[in-house]
């Protein structure tokens, strides 16, 4: 099967600079044939939204101003408590978010909402905010907060809680004057919890520092939060099989000096909600990962690594990751963008440090693994392209018509600025959208935003001449089918670090190739490949292989009256679950 393409709207993921030959991006072409139907790779039809009659019910639990907290993946604002020590009598779900004041009053405002076992009511808690840990208060008529305005400033809230002590967290940062939290933008880490267990029933306690470097300041000496300027957390509470409890949370500084370093907060310990800390250790940062000798480990230090995001399970074992390009890659393996990953065995308390890739403690996963999973997948689709229609397919795939005969229905792929055939080929890049989960076994599970690669069919481009295991002329693709969310899992991958599994979740070609508008509801702020990202979560009962992945995604989508634009129409949450570990 062959496809002609023709540009009339290009249609750029990223760019980067001073390294041409890290990702060649062709430009795309779409041409109207007379029966005005386009015709990329797979003709493209609507948009499909499955399973939208299923039994999912919702509710207006509150009213938000500003609050995208639910659209960035690096903060949690949902989380559950099946209340181990009540079986289960007060379970029910916390959502911690900025909240509706007043037309005239702040956007900053944090409400948290608690419900009954089944989600089916739902408890306001608002403006828990206005009183800072040193009694500076706010009122309408005496903002007093040390912030720009004098109100409260609430940002990136997660919500946390435990199950052994059933008490509703909120994790924040507030947004504060550089003369409190130190930096340019004042970011301080607070907290706060509910002395009632989860339900109807709430008083949430004074608000705590989280970052111990903001404790007792001397600010009329210009003393500010150390590290300064904290900001967007990632926050996690585990309930540990040893009986105790305990709380991780990374921030980001956005302190100029400071580099975007990221800090781990740990708890030293948690009694009945109440949080004493640790003071923060550096964690990450981009320029600062070195190698055995004491050299940047990503290529050009900085810029093609993803934010690093971490999950913990109750045994303590847990895993950091990120997606980047080694050092190297340009002259030795690992070629590909990939996974890196550290890991704990003691809640967070220590990541490994050696090992891995130069001995820099990051594990990974490699071309030849890549490339073997990439290729097992264009086999299984390519071999019965009738049941994977809306996959991509070696061009020897064979189709059977309506009368049972086969033919020859490979994809081929032209661009209007070439005349040579393009060809799917093994390979995987990993992107900059995913999320990390710990199982019950130690095992990791990784999700994340996943290109294809096409080869050039000239002068023996698709062919491995040079033995770098990869097609000798390759091109980055994100437009075509194959282009989505990525399963990819390790029981152990550490010492076993070849026994990877992928799955294909659920395809964005689609969405990613979109032309979305610059104006009106769907303005998205940053490029869609960047723009949606996937969550993954394990049953919390003891022994499950239950997962559940979710996402948002372009639903709806028709092109424009004169066929040169594909317009989405309209964005809906889709959700998938695995029984079985994430195999099926």
């Amino acid at each position: 099967m062959k496809y002609k393409i023709v540009t009339l709207v290009i249609i750029g993921c990223f760019v980067f600079a001073d390294s041409p030959d890290k990702i060649v991006q062709n430009n795309i072409q779409l041409e109207t044939e007379d029966n005005n139907t386009i015709s990329p790779v797979k003709e493209r039809g609507p948009a499909q939204t499955l399973s939208r009659d299923t039994d999912f019910v919702y509710w207006k639990v509150d009213s938000s101003k500003n609050g995208y907290g639910a659209f960035l993946e690096t903060n949690n604002p949902l989380a559950y408590s099946y209340d181990a020590n009540g079986d289960g009598e007060n379970a029910g779900w916390i959502a911690v978010y900025r909240q509706w004041g007043t037309l005239e009053e702040t956007a900053g405002f944090l409400g948290v909402a608690q419900s009954d076992p089944w989600g089916e009511q739902w408890f306001v808690e608002s403006r828990i905010n206005t009183t800072y840990p040193e009694n500076q208060t706010y009122t309408v008529t005496s903002p007093g907060l040390p912030t720009a305005n004098g109100a409260p400033q609430a940002r990136y809230p997660s919500g946390v809680v435990s199950s052994y002590h059933n008490k509703a967290t909120a994790v924040w940062n507030e947004y504060t004057t550089p003369a409190y939290g130190g930096g340019s933008y004042g970011g301080v880490p607070m907290y706060s919890y509910d002395f009632f267990g989860v339900g109807e029933n709430s008083n949430f306690s004074g608000i705590q520092h989280i970052n111990e470097g903001c404790v007792n300041l001397n600010t009329s000496q210009g003393e500010v939060c150390d590290p300064p300027d904290l900001w967007n957390g990632n926050a996690q509470m585990v309930d540990g099989s040893d009986g105790s409890v305990r709380l991780l949370a990374a921030y980001t500084s956005w302190a100029a000096a400071e580099n975007y370093s990221k800090y781990m907060i740990r708890s030293i310990n948690v009694t009945n909600g109440y949080v004493s800390v640790d003071a923060p250790e550096f964690w990450q940062q981009d320029s600062l990962d070195q190698d055995d000798t004491g050299n940047c480990l990503w290529y050009d230090c900085t810029g093609y690594t993803g934010q690093p995001d971490f999950h913990v399970n109750s045994d303590g074992i847990g895993y950091m990751a990120v997606t980047s390009y080694g050092a190297d890659s340009d002259t030795e393996h690992p070629f590909s963008h990939t996974l890196f990953f550290k890991k704990t065995e003691d809640y967070g308390e220590t990541w490994s440090s050696d090992g891995g890739y130069k001995n820099s403690g990051y594990h990974y996963i490699s071309d030849e693994v890549l490339n073997q999973l990439s290729d097992s997948l264009l086999t299984l689709w390519s071999l019965d392209p009738d049941t994977y229609y809306n996959h991509p397919w070696y061009p020897w795939a064979q189709c059977t018509d309506e009368d049972g005969s086969t033919y020859t229905c490979g994809d081929t792929i032209n661009f209007s600025d070439d005349s040579s055939n393009f060809y799917y080929t093994p390979g995987l890049f990993l992107g900059y959208s995913y999320d990390i989960m710990t199982d019950h076994d130690g095992g990791l599970h990784f999700i994340t935003s996943t290109g294809n690669y096409i080869c050039k069919d000239e002068n023996g481009g698709c062919n491995d001449n040079d033995g770098d295991g990869d097609a000798d002329s390759i091109y980055f693709e994100i437009r075509f089918p194959g282009a989505g969310m990525y399963h990819y899992y390790n029981p152990d991958p550490v010492d076993d670090p070849d026994n990877w599994s992928v799955n294909f979740i659920h395809s964005f070609y689609d969405s990613w190739g979109a032309d979305w508008p610059t104006t009106g509801d769907l303005v998205m702020g940053s490029d869609a490949w960047f723009y949606f990202y996937p969550n993954i979560r394990p049953s919390y009962e003891d022994g499950s292989q239950v997962l559940w992945y979710g996402a948002s995604n372009m639903s709806s989508a028709s092109y424009n009256a004169d066929s040169t634009l594909y317009e989405p129409r309209d964005i809906d949450l889709f959700m998938a679950k695995s029984v079985d570990n994430g195999r099926t």
